[in-house]
């Protein structure tokens, strides 16, 4: 299950931080390339903030590390993560470490809904972006929804 939580991740991040309308599909097929993959529109995802694309590159291990023991201890971006992450910004910078608190606290915040995704991507392989997109903005919804009824 660790490529579907980390798909999961970057998928569900990619949406809190504002790019879940570029995500075009997610996928744990695997290929000579890559083990999943989240594709994105790249017009869309070239778009973005480098904020917001470190915090997304981020959520991947970090997803698999809170899958394995609920903790964030130190963990290692894969090789190709590890690679955009550096041609956006150079390790051990403040824009690197506040990219991964932020992805930290958006896993935590939503993580059953990235439990959800991992668990469709094992039985179908492949989610369209559009799918992921709308269940994130339903589980939020939902959210929302309960905190005002438990202030009311």
């Amino acid at each position: 299950m660790s490529i579907a939580h980390h798909e999961a991740g970057h998928a569900v991040v990619a949406c809190a931080v504002g790019l879940g309308p570029a995500i075009r599909e997610v996928t744990i097929v695997r290929t000579a390339d890559y083990g999943g993959c989240v594709h994105f529109h790249q017009d869309q995802f070239n778009a973005a903030t480098d904020s917001a694309v470190l915090t997304t590159l981020w959520a991947g291990c970090l997803a698999v590390r809170w899958h394995q023991d609920r903790s964030f201890r130190p963990v290692a971006m894969s090789h190709d993560d590890l690679n955009m992450a550096n041609d956006i910004a150079p390790a051990h910078t403040p824009l690197w470490y506040s990219s991964r608190e932020e992805a930290e606290r958006i896993i935590k915040n939503n993580w059953p809904l990235i439990v959800a995704v991992a668990d469709t991507l094992e039985d179908r392989k492949v989610l369209a972006g559009d799918v992921v997109w709308r269940s994130y903005v339903n589980a939020r919804a939902a959210s929302v929804a309960k905190s005002e009824a438990n202030h009311r």
